[in-house]
């Protein structure tokens, strides 16, 4: 899994803060990010053939659910970026505030898949898909924010 993991952080790493990243390129690498984490999740799940039948459709519609979330994130990181020396407090207040909604909507999301996996399959296959999903998200997050530059810091 770490292999896996590495392998992800990696994909988004190369990209993830630059502020010239194309549409393009951001959609090649998205496309390479939904594919390794979904064999991350396939390598680790540990599914029988039943649950394995119930589980991907709740984990495709779970990622088609979370994906205009992540687009709107990407968009905030890449704003953070492009303009972290020169926000106004006002800006800054709504980015942050944005920031907050999204952590919300993406919680309530990962609650309600919780509900649907344990429900559908087992309480702790769901656990196991929150666990993979946080630790995937944590991984990713940290390297995301290691290029952030701190807001109101001018760029050298």
């Amino acid at each position: 899994m770490k292999k896996l993991l590495i392998l992800l952080i990696a994909v988004i790493g190369s990209v993830s803060v630059q502020a010239q990243i194309s549409s393009q390129e951001l959609e090649l690498v998205r496309s390479i990010f939904n594919s390794e984490r979904k064999v991350l999740f396939a390598q680790n799940m540990q599914l029988s053939t039943q649950q394995a039948e119930l589980f991907w459709p709740v984990y495709e519609a779970y990622e088609k659910e979370k994906s205009p979330i992540g687009n709107a994130r990407v968009k905030l990181v890449k704003q953070l970026v492009e303009d972290a020396d020169k926000l106004t407090d006002a800006q800054i207040d709504a980015l942050y505030k944005e920031s907050f909604a999204l952590t919300m909507k993406r919680m309530k999301l990962r609650k309600k898949y919780y509900g649907i996996l344990k429900k559908k399959i087992t309480t702790d296959v769901a656990a196991r898909f929150l666990q993979l999903d946080e630790y995937v998200n944590t991984a990713i997050s940290a390297q995301l924010y290691e290029g952030i530059p701190l807001v109101g810091v001018k760029k050298d």
